[in-house]
């Protein structure tokens, strides 16, 4: 089973952990702005999040995923995108909390 995730960026429906094996389809706009992958992610991956907003404005990634990506991989997929902006995350339940990479 997968799914099929637009440029609106939104899922079709509420995917809380448990459906961590299942595939996505992600055709994602050529630029995307960190926080609205963030929010994809956040609502796949049931997690809560907090930023300075300074942190993430103007922040941009390119991602080209050629395949499905499991709903586990996300995390990774995220993990990799905020590097490229020297950002990292700090999980603690399911409390993100974006950082710059030297605050780590």
């Amino acid at each position: 089973m997968h799914e099929v995730v637009a440029g609106g960026l939104q899922p079709t429906t509420h995917h809380p952990g448990g459906q961590m094996g299942q595939e996505l389809e992600l055709d994602l706009p050529e630029k995307l702005a960190i926080i609205d992958l963030l929010d994809l992610m956040g609502k796949y991956l049931d997690l809560d999040y907090m930023y300075d907003d300074k942190l993430l404005k103007d922040k941009f990634v390119t991602l080209r995923v050629q395949d499905k990506i499991k709903i586990s991989e996300l995390y990774s997929l995220l993990e990799s995108a905020l590097k490229f902006s020297n950002l990292s995350m700090s999980k603690r339940g399911n409390l993100v909390t974006i950082v710059p990479s030297d605050q780590v």
